[in-house]
């Protein structure tokens, strides 16, 4: 279906409240499970993006744990979903963006509160700007690695979930331009 509607990534997500947190055990598990699903993917064009959630029932939170994931599959079709609101809520740093080149095919873009790491639930996404996350570093460094894809609004804030459509995607629009001029323009 992605391949007949243009979309060449599909999005991976981990498991929540795993049987383990040994970070090797669900390391060997997502790849393993990863290198299947890659395998079929593959022969429709198609590529996965595992996406990496600073929640802290995710089994993957953190960029880090899911490159090394990505590159145990040894597959190319395989790779990285990076999601500021995640990055940043997970504890991750912008820098470690960079090594990530070649292997983040999809990015989303969000905000975060001021906290701790993995304090945040998934309704505390606001839009780009209204939060602590370093967006503008996290896009450079993205830049830096290779990435020049699409970065699409995720909001989970449940006054932007209830907003009407007509009114949203302007603002969307508006919000994440203005994340993307700012992160060009070095601020």
């Amino acid at each position: 279906a992605g391949k007949a509607v243009g979309c060449p990534a599909l999005e991976v997500i981990p498991a929540f409240s795993a049987p383990t947190d040994d970070r090797d055990e669900v390391t060997q598990e997502t790849a393993t499970v990863l290198k299947v699903l890659g395998g079929i993917a593959s022969d429709y064009g198609m590529r996965l993006a595992l996406e990496y959630m600073g929640l802290p029932k995710c089994s993957v939170r953190t960029f880090d744990h899911a490159l090394e994931i990505v590159e145990k599959t040894g597959l190319d079709n395989v790779g990285i979903l990076m999601d500021t609101w995640h990055h940043h809520a997970g504890g991750s740093k912008p820098e470690e963006l960079l090594k990530g080149e070649g292997r983040i095919f999809v990015a989303h873009i969000g905000d975060v509160p001021a906290g701790e790491p993995l304090s945040f639930r998934r309704d505390e996404c606001v839009w780009p700007g209204d939060g602590a996350a370093p967006i503008g570093e996290m896009l450079r460094a993205l830049k830096a690695a290779g990435y020049d894809g699409i970065v699409s609004v995720e909001i989970f804030d449940p006054a932007v979930q209830a907003m009407k459509a007509e009114e949203c995607i302007p603002l969307a629009f508006r919000r994440t331009a203005a994340a993307l001029k700012e992160a060009e323009n070095g601020h």
